[in-house]
């Protein structure tokens, strides 16, 4: 089987994100970017995923992807493992 990881990454700026962190969004972005750039060399994947500039939530809801995950600090009811398993099933 073939991985070929994740392609895209956006940040989301949502109703309770900080007004610091919301603000300091397109340095963090650039600093990300670096990274995956980074860790793609390292785990010798072909090209890096890529990172978008940070959207408010209702633009990235309206994105079309075959698969997206919201990730949530404060959700512990799902891992996401199991996000991922239901994700992969037709």
């Amino acid at each position: 089987m073939h991985r070929t990881g994740a392609t895209r990454f956006v940040p989301v700026i949502a109703r309770r994100t900080d007004a610091h962190l919301a603000g300091a969004a397109a340095k963090r972005v650039e600093r990300w970017r670096r990274i995956a750039h980074e860790a793609a060399q390292q785990s010798r994947r072909l090209r890096a995923p890529q990172i978008d500039e940070a959207v408010k939530l209702k633009f990235a809801l309206a994105l079309e992807a075959p698969t997206r995950l919201l990730l949530n600090e404060n959700e512990r009811s799902e891992k996401i493992r199991e996000a991922l398993s239901e994700a992969a099933t037709p």
